[in-house]
């Protein structure tokens, strides 16, 4: 079996199927979240269409997101694999000319994974609008600044990464680069 070496862009190809993992399970979320939504309104005596509409249209962006990146993620790796063994002499170029596409991939991930938290967050408000004032209120707003900061915490600590991994690769190299 072949085993890349250090700078070998094979490993850049192995490293989309970590994404097309991610994605795909985001992408998992999202659609049984919306099968369960039927489930979940019946429940409801009256659901706000308004809450349920903003719910249901941020779990449409997490769905296409995280579909759009598991797509890209996993076809990437395919070709990657295959070049690899057909034509290995390609796979810098491939990796190369979809650059541009990776990179949107992987921020559809995160962000995909960002919207769900915050559409669950939009469906709490629909769950504890049923229950007495009192109970709900604090409930309701630990619930929500849980996945709030859980949301605004996958996006921080993915763009801190990704400026430590830009930083690294770009000539200034070392501490310098890392820190900025």
């Amino acid at each position: 079996s072949y085993v890349p070496a250090p700078g070998d862009p094979a490993h850049a190809g192995d490293a989309y199927g970590e994404y097309a993992v991610v994605s795909a399970l985001v992408f998992g979320f999202a659609v049984s979240t919306f099968a369960a939504t039927p489930s979940m309104l019946a429940d409801l005596e009256a659901p706000t269409s308004g809450i349920i509409g903003s719910f249901l249209l941020l779990l449409s962006g997490v769905t296409l997101l995280s579909g759009f990146s598991t797509v890209t993620t996993a076809l990437q790796r395919y070709y990657c694999k295959l070049l690899l063994a057909r034509t290995p002499d390609a796979l810098q170029r491939f990796i190369e000319q979809t650059h541009f596409i990776s990179v949107q991939a992987r921020r559809a991930t995160w962000l995909a994974l960002s919207l769900y938290l915050v559409s669950l967050a939009v469906l709490a408000f629909e769950i504890f609008n049923r229950y007495e004032a009192s109970a709900a209120v604090w409930r309701l707003g630990l619930i929500v600044s849980v996945l709030a900061i859980g949301a605004i915490l996958v996006l921080t600590t993915y763009r801190m990464l990704s400026r430590a991994y830009e930083g690294a690769v770009s000539r200034i190299g070392g501490y310098e680069a890392m820190s900025r």
